[in-house]
């Protein structure tokens, strides 16, 4: 059980995320889905994202959660407000 659990650990994850990815990651969420994300539609496009790199046989392709833009912003508005030009918006 302990070797399984390791196993399926994301060694190497990424612990903090520049602002410059934050913002570019949220930017091409935006992008795909036409307008900003709320919070359910970025989670379902992140997993959508890390599914597809793992089918490609990206291992090592990581992506920030929402919890690396909370450590910036508590709330998801004032998140979208700093990551993104109002004009996205």
């Amino acid at each position: 059980q302990i070797e399984a659990r390791f196993a399926s650990r994301r060694l190497g994850r990424v612990h903090s995320y520049s602002e410059e990815v934050l913002r570019e990651t949220l930017r091409r969420c935006a992008a795909e889905l036409g307008h900003s994300p709320a919070v359910g539609e970025f989670k379902a496009w992140r997993q959508k994202e890390l599914e597809l790199a793992r089918a490609q046989g990206r291992r090592d392709y990581y992506l920030p959660s929402l919890n690396a833009y909370r450590r910036h912003n508590t709330h998801w508005r004032d998140t979208l407000r700093v990551f993104l030009d109002r004009s996205e918006q």
